[in-house]
């Protein structure tokens, strides 16, 4: 065998780490927690995250976003330079990937890219509606805990206050729904 491959083989590498990786990863995950866990919203989505051990990955980005792949885990997506990163945006963006987490365990694919068109347009849309709902229902939580609408003005600057207004007056899935898709097709006239 040659020796170059034996030794990058199964012989206890040491794996480099992930350059993407956040250098304040563990704090920026820990504030996120805590501001969820002030929250009726996001302590049930942590207890889901513990019950089904969840993985909360930080990576440096762009923009305050997320992405979840995979039913098991979710990454939030922070500036490296994070004196401009709105903490209350982190955690809510950390509500919505473990929504999208949840959603996986209920049956909602993920990732659509080898369903039919059919069902990769109701993934696509089940996703949005929940990981949407879970923006209104903290936003509306965080103005309550932290006395300010900062993400009540983002919902609105998202296009989103009808939904928001929705999910407050304990509209089911099928009236969001109609609002989303309503939403949806007065930005893509006006875009």
């Amino acid at each position: 065998m040659n020796d170059v491959l034996k030794d990058f083989g199964s012989s206890g590498a040491v794996q480099a780490p992930n350059p993407l990786s956040h250098p304040m990863a563990d704090a920026i995950r820990a504030e996120c927690i805590s501001l969820l866990e002030k929250t009726n919203e996001g302590k049930r989505l942590l207890e889901f995250a513990n019950q089904y051990s969840i993985k909360i990955n930080v990576i440096t980005g762009r923009e305050p976003n997320y992405v979840t792949y995979t039913r098991d885990e979710t990454t939030l997506i922070c500036p490296a330079v994070t004196k401009a990163v709105d903490l209350d945006e982190m955690a809510c963006n950390l509500a919505m990937g473990l929504r999208e987490c949840e959603s996986g365990y209920n049956g909602v694919p993920l990732t659509s890219i080898n369903l039919p068109q059919a069902d990769k347009d109701w993934s696509n849309y089940r996703k949005t509606l929940d990981s949407l709902t879970v923006m209104c229902k903290i936003a509306y939580e965080f103005s309550l805990v932290n006395n300010n609408t900062k993400l009540i003005d983002l919902v609105k600057k998202l296009g989103h206050y009808k939904l928001y207004e929705g999910v407050l007056s304990g509209l089911n899935d099928e009236e969001l729904g109609k609002i989303l898709i309503t939403t949806v097709n007065e930005t893509r006239t006006k875009g």
